[in-house]
């Protein structure tokens, strides 16, 4: 197969790009804007890197370097996923592999040997667009990229080349499943920990979205992962922005999975609201399948007791004896649906004891702090979100859920034959409220985060930056991060775009 840039990795495109966009990242941003047009002629694609852009759809497990991955798999002598050919000229290699990683990369992307390995391992790597299968393009990404972000330093290695890109990023909402990087004694805490504390110097606001997968609702050695994401959750307020349920949709998508993702996603998102610092909860929905009207009603169901929750916390505020509602809203929050020939949603006794808990922490919170949300939705420098939001949501013509939608990744997994004929152009006339983001890098065969608005600018949609700035200003809308992130976010869009 053959690749535009099958040879040259993220990373170095970044240190290219930063040397051609030296001179022009200095412009005034209303010269920028006036002159766009004809930068984007000079520059092309790296012209929109130009652009502040609020990410609001990115995985640490799959926007990876590639020939970072490589070297650390070829240091850890993982092989097993490798074809014949790379772990060959792997196996020539001479440099010690217990050199610092600082010194060891660069040496290693150097050597002749690796360069050679390299070509054949993102040929290897690099998907077909149009032909992607989820699956193992899942698949792909445990055995390599997860299989070297199982420690400390590996796991701030690839924040801080993550971070380091300047590729217009203003935000970015961060994703990714945790107990997959805890293989080799690492925890669930050490993991997000360690994320955050990397977060907190990148050079813009970062949020953490933690993941459930669809699949794990159907493992029995998984089942608790839900309840451990809202848990987290919890636990990492100050950087844990976002839940979501991610994975094969079009394989694990029915009523015991939504179960098992939302009753542990409210139960955070309460506890959250009762702590003065919300979380959204968030799902990939409407990828690779349309919308359905059961699943419109679940989603409604779940809306409408996220409302009542915040109500009732506004009143427990003023009446200590008010009810919180979290158990019997959860308990009736899937009846009367059916699985398997059982009616499923009343929680059991095990699941009980942590939702009671929740409640009574909920009723401390408030006692503590009270509740200051002006529920109406003005006037506040913190959002309440009490509506869900989507990942992706392209086949979604019936909601007005905001969407993070990532185009060149949905042709590449085969939801869009092309950008020309992706949902985006019928949605965003219809008046949905659309963000951007890459959602994956390398194996998708996508350089950076402008991927998307140079091919939205190029497409039969015409995407210009009236466009962007919309777009910008959603994604600030919906950026969960601390006030003080948030209002760098505002800032940095301000002074380019002016505004809302």
């Amino acid at each position: 197969m053959t690749h535009s840039h099958a040879s040259v990795s993220p990373m170095r495109l970044t240190e290219r790009i930063e040397r051609r966009l030296a001179f022009w990242r200095h412009l005034p941003p209303r010269l920028v804007r006036l002159t766009f047009p004809l930068l984007v002629r000079i520059l092309g694609e790296d012209a929109f890197c130009l652009l502040p852009k609020v990410v609001t759809h990115d995985h640490w497990d799959c926007d990876n370097d590639a020939e970072t991955v490589l070297i650390l798999l070829w240091r850890r002598r993982k092989f097993a996923p490798l074809p014949q050919s790379v772990v060959t000229e792997l196996n020539r290699i001479t440099i010690d592999p217990h050199l610092p990683l600082e010194q060891l990369i660069p040496a290693v992307k150097q050597d002749a040997r690796f360069q050679k390995a390299m070509v054949a391992y993102r040929d290897f790597i690099v998907q077909e667009p149009g032909k992607v299968d989820l699956g193992k393009y899942v698949d792909l990404i445990a055995k390599h990229n997860v299989a070297v972000m199982q420690t400390d330093e590996e796991l701030r290695l690839f924040a801080r080349q993550r971070f380091a890109r300047r590729t217009g990023e203003v935000g970015l909402v961060w994703r990714g499943a945790v107990p997959y990087h805890t293989a080799e004694g690492l925890s669930d805490q050490d993991v997000v920990r360690i994320l955050a504390d990397e977060a907190a110097k990148a050079p813009f606001p970062v949020v953490l979205e933690l993941c459930a997968l669809r699949h794990e609702a159907k493992v029995p050695t998984m089942t608790d992962r839900a309840a451990r994401m809202a848990d987290l959750a919890i636990a990492f307020p100050d950087s844990v922005g976002y839940t979501d349920l991610a994975a094969d949709e079009a394989n694990f998508d029915d009523d015991e999975v939504w179960r098992w993702y939302f009753i542990d996603a409210v139960r955070a998102w309460a506890v959250r609201l009762s702590m003065g610092k919300p979380v959204i909860i968030d799902m990939h929905h409407a990828e690779t399948g349309p919308t359905t009207e059961h699943a419109q009603d679940k989603l409604a169901r779940v809306e409408r007791l996220m409302r009542t929750l915040a109500n009732n916390m506004a009143e427990l505020a003023v009446n200590p004896d008010a009810p919180v509602g979290l158990v019997a809203g959860v308990d009736q929050l899937f009846v009367p649906f059916v699985v398997n020939e059982q009616t499923i949603g009343p929680l059991d006794d095990q699941e009980r004891a942590r939702f009671i808990e929740a409640e009574e922490l909920i009723r401390r919170n408030i006692r503590r702090r009270s509740f200051h949300y002006d529920l109406g939705g003005d006037g506040r420098p913190q959002p309440v979100f009490m509506q869900l939001h989507m990942s992706h949501g392209i086949q979604d013509a019936v909601s007005n859920r905001p969407r993070s939608m990532c185009p060149c990744s949905n042709v590449y997994i085969g939801a869009s034959r092309n950008v020309d004929e992706h949902p985006i152009g019928r949605l965003w006339a219809m008046g949905k409220r659309i963000t951007l983001g890459c959602d994956g890098m390398d194996p998708l065969d996508i350089k950076h985060a402008s991927q998307d608005y140079s091919r939205l600018w190029f497409s039969k949609h015409r995407f210009r930056l009236g466009h962007f700035k919309r777009i910008a200003w959603e994604a600030y809308r919906s950026f969960n991060g601390t006030f003080e992130q948030r209002r760098r976010v505002r800032k940095a869009l301000l002074e380019f775009y002016g505004e809302e």
